[in-house]
């Protein structure tokens, strides 16, 4: 079944009608809606309803040369569909809004609406014109909101309007789209008019329906059946030959296929299981109380439980939701998230080198292969040019620092690097989780350590051990070009603690090496210190309004720079550092020893054996660096009108129905706050906006029904007071920017010596003293947020005395009274400092303090 939506822009002209009637012989819809039709009677409409061959129509006509809307459908319906057309004027787009509410209330039954709204629901939908107004768009999402819609999953190969923004959507409601799950919304190529047709198809699906190849995954709700130690037990202690490490692989291999044999013969259906006993339990709670009777119900519902938990786990592993660690269960909250994640992952078509759009499963595993196939073949370097590069480097890496690096692995040490890893991250081509490795450790771990040590001692990779798939993330909607693809890297567990123990290892000599321009990666550097330099950098270009010359700033978009990577190149620079070529081997064995498969659609395709794992574009006023806007003026709100979106797209959505109270609570906390934190790290937001996102939460907690009016009972700042005091622990974001700032200026104090705190330093503060610092003249947004927040810092900071010479007696804080952290009274010598205080053995000098202060402060 196949709807058509279409403004079409007047039916009285013959092109009109001929392209409507070229669609539905294209498409053959069992809808359609059609927008300002400027229909003005009915025979006409009758008229046109036989021609294109359908049995209903209901029409709204036309008011002189303007408006109309028509229906066309065929019989029979179990669900509701709605062709709307939101008002054209801005001052009364209002009413818009009202009348999908009152049709909401209408009706319960599963809703889907399609049509032009005539307002966009994010600024990001619009490319070129006059910005669209925030507070309209609000509008539009509070009703969505209110309706339970959202929008449907869409193949968009174009906007849908001229001046690129996208007005004609289909939304539905989450109960349309658990009846409907394979549904999909393609816009059409343009045939008439300045608008594309847009058709929703309920069961679309342009790749062929085959079987998948079974991919074994071990489940976390295996844990929950105590046999599933047993046959654990019984693969891993197979008799297996080889080395250390090969003999690990042979023994993940035999409890693969012990549990594989395990799960078909014993575990059995288990939907089936939770049904039988529910019925057996409904029989027999009304029955008479007896021992028999009491004894079953206890042994059924242990046993329901354990199924409920197994049942949990399967779709909790599957929804990929790491926050919501308690307060919603087996839910339609993980079956939808789970549901949601794999039509978003989906990949229908993919266009290769030639323009041409492949949909078949060979055609799309070419276009994958060819492209990688591309990436990871090395170039060849000349030899003088590669000595050439290398020679400038200088070495950093000393003797005692190879000895460090080169000390045998401890167990704790090896111990200590699964653990760090996530239990339920997506396993490698071996399906098995770290989760498997960390519960079994203690049977286990002794393998393993012997295999991780083996490879580090001996330099010699296994190379089964690094059969890597690389599963394809789409970054956007409906991806259909590999650059919208992220690839992901899903390594075998064990090669992801050999990689990860030698990377710890070498993180405590990074900060000597990497150069201070560099902060990524670095154990005590941070990334929003290249942000703010960027930012600070921009800022000085844009004001620069003297001087006879020009000053410009170049952004290398190092495109797949780890892909690009020779090996060639990379070996000789990590020699010319001074790393142990015994060290630099293992470093190589990593590196080169790797084969991939892709995982497209969920299912592995190819093998490919790489050879080796720059472009500059001009940064515009704002565009991001590392995910933050470079260049940030005036108008603050438009410029992180970003977040906003994202937030409201994480509360508007269908989760947030599903959702228990303390799922919710949870969604606020841990998701939601913490969506703008990035960006509040170095940008002090406007408290207007910060106001705005708490709005969008407060809406989200207090209303997740139909109700006329959704009463908030408490204000937003007593539902963020403490949990003790009352509130529900949510958060201030303006307060929390403040604080995360202040963080910021305490890093300033705390490393003055790094890149940000001399450059802040000489243009904001030469005399090298924070507290000193001015606002100057013409400051940067970054440098106007962290000075705002030091009145927030010196409300808590305090000095620690050493020798006092640095310390003011009577101005400084340093004594450990709450709050002012300064003595009472007020000295003779303002200027005196704590020095004076202190005997020549750095003792304090108790006589001249009892005189000098009262017996408190003393």
């Amino acid at each position: 079944m196949e709807i058509l939506a279409w403004n079409c822009r007047g039916l009285y002209n013959d092109s009109s009608v001929q392209a409507l009637i070229t669609l539905i012989q294209q498409k053959c819809p069992s809808f359609i809606f059609l927008c300002e039709t400027k229909v003005r009677d009915r025979d006409y409409m009758d008229q046109l309803r036989l021609r294109i061959g359908y049995m209903n129509c209901e029409a709204v006509f036309s008011v002189g040369q303007s408006g109309g809307l028509a229906m066309f459908w065929g019989d029979g319906l179990d669900w509701r569909l709605t062709g709307f057309y939101g008002h054209p004027t801005t001052v009364e787009r209002h009413r818009t809004w009202t009348l999908l509410r009152s049709l909401s209330d209408e009706s319960s039954l599963p809703w889907v609406v399609v049509g032009d709204f005539n307002k966009l629901l994010h600024a990001s939908k619009k490319v070129g014109g006059n910005p669209s107004r925030e507070g309209q768009m609000q509008l539009f999402r509070d009703a969505l909101s209110y309706c339970d819609l959202f929008e449907s999953s869409i193949v968009v190969p174009h906007l849908v309007f001229v001046v690129d923004s996208r007005l004609d959507r289909v939304v539905a409601s989450s109960s349309w789209c658990d009846i409907f799950t394979h549904a999909r919304v393609l816009h059409l190529p343009p045939i008439h008019g300045d608008h594309l047709p847009i058709l929703l198809g309920t069961f679309y699906s342009p790749l062929p329906i085959v079987r998948k190849r079974f991919r074994f995954r071990f489940e976390s709700g295996w844990l929950q059946n105590e046999a599933c130690d047993a046959v654990v037990h019984s693969g891993w202690t197979n008799v297996v030959h080889g080395r250390p490490m090969s003999q690990v692989m042979q023994k993940v291999t035999a409890t693969r296929l012990s549990l594989l044999q395990w799960q078909r013969n014993s575990l059995g259906v288990r939907k089936r299981e939770i049904e039988l006993i529910r019925s057996r339990l409904e029989v027999l709670f009304p029955q008479l109380p007896s021992a028999a009777n009491q004894q079953e119900i206890t042994l059924l519902s242990a046993k329901l439980d354990s199924l409920l938990a197994a049942e949990h786990a399967y779709w909790k592993q599957r929804a990929k939701i790491s926050w919501l660690a308690d307060g919603d269960h087996n839910t339609k909250f993980f079956h939808r998230k789970a549901s949601n994640r794999r039509a978003k992952n989906r990949i229908v078509g993919l266009y290769d080198e030639d323009g041409s759009f492949c949909t078949t499963e060979q055609g799309m595993e070419s276009v994958v292969l060819n492209y990688f196939k591309d990436m990871f073949t090395a170039a060849p370097i000349a030899n003088d040019h590669l000595r050439s590069v290398v020679d400038l480097i200088q070495p950093k890496v000393t003797e005692d620092m190879n000895r460090s690096l080169s000390v045998e692995y401890s167990e704790l040490e090896i111990k200590t690097t699964l653990f760090q890893m996530y239990p339920t991250k997506s396993p490698g081509p071996d399906g098995m989780p770290p989760l498997f490795f960390q519960h079994y450790w203690e049977s286990i771990g002794s393998d393993i350590v012997v295999a991780v040590r083996s490879f580090l001692s001996s330099g010699q990779l296994f190379g089964p051990v690094n059969y890597t798939h690389v599963c394809l993330i789409p970054k956007v909607n409906n991806s259909e070009r590999m650059t919208e693809l992220r690839p992901i890297a899903l390594c075998n567990v064990l090669y992801k603690v050999c990689a990860k123990v030698i990377a710890n290892r070498l993180k405590t000599i990074l900060p000597t090496i990497i150069s201070p321009f560099q902060s990524a990666f670095v154990p005590w550097r941070l990334i929003t210190d290249n942000t703010l330099l960027a930012n600070e950098v921009s800022h000085f270009i844009h004001t620069k309004r003297s001087g006879d010359d020009g000053v410009m700033s170049f952004k290398l978009d190092m495109s797949k720079a780890y892909d690009h990577m020779e090996w060639n190149y990379l070996e000789a620079i990590l020699l010319r550092l001074g790393f142990n070529a015994s060290w630099v081997g293992i470093i190589m064995q990593c590196v080169t020893i790797v084969r991939y498969s892709f995982l497209l659609n969920g299912q592995p395709w190819g093998y490919l054996v790489p050879t080796r794992s720059l472009g500059v574009g001009i940064v515009e006023k704002h565009e991001k660096y590392l995910g933050l806007p470079t260049y940030v003026g005036r108008k603050k709100t438009e410029t992180f009108a970003y977040l906003k979106e994202r937030l409201s797209k994480k509360l508007l959505g269908w989760q947030g129905k599903l959702l228990s109270g303390a799922g919710k609570d949870l969604l606020i906390r841990v998701v939601v706050q913490s969506l703008p934190s990035y960006a509040m790290s170095c940008f002090l937001l406007p408290k207007s906006f910060c106001d705005s996102l708490h709005q969008m939460c407060a809406k989200f907690w207090w209303g997740s029904k139909q109700e006329n009016r959704k009463i908030h009972w408490l204000s937003w700042d007593k539902l963020c007071a403490p949990k003790e005091e009352g509130g529900m622990g949510f958060r201030d974001l303006y307060a929390h920017n403040l604080a995360l700032l202040a963080k910021q200026a305490w890093q300033l104090l705390k490393f003055p010596q790094s890149l940000l705190a001399l450059v802040f330093s000489a243009k904001y503060f030469p005399s090298g003293n924070l507290w000193d610092s001015t606002l100057s003249s013409s400051p940067s947004s970054c440098w106007r947020s962290i000075f705002n927040s030091l009145v927030t810092l010196k409300k808590g900071v305090c000095w620690q005395i050493g020798d006092g010479s640095s310390v003011k007696i009577w101005l400084d804080p340093w004594l450990p009274r709450p709050y002012s952290f300064r003595p009472f009274g007020v000295g003779s010598n303002m200027a005196a400092l704590v020095t004076k205080l202190l005997l020549p053995d750095r003792t304090w000098n108790i006589p001249l303090i009892n005189s000098m202060f009262d017996h408190e402060d003393a």
